[in-house]
C-alpha cells in the first residue's frame, strides 16, 4: 500500500500492526476491528481506556 502522507503511512502502519497482533493472539480480525471501532465510538473520550482493547487484552 502507498500513502500520500506521513500521516497517512503512520495511520497505516498501526492498522496493519493491530490487525497482525490480532491475528497472532488468535482473534478474528475482522470481528476484533468491528468490536474496536464500535466500542471506541461508543464510549465517552473520557472514559475510554484503549490498553484494555488491545488484542491481548
Amino acid at each position: 500500500m502507498f500513502s500520500d502522507t506521513q500521516d497517512g503511512a503512520r495511520a497505516t502502519a498501526i492498522a496493519y500492526s493491530i490487525m497482525n497482533t490480532a491475528k497472532f493472539n488468535g482473534l478474528r480480525v475482522y470481528e476484533y476491528l468491528e468490536h474496536l471501532l464500535d466500542t471506541i465510538y461508543r464510549t465517552p473520550k473520557n472514559l475510554l481506556d484503549l490498553n484494555k482493547l488491545l488484542p491481548w487484552s
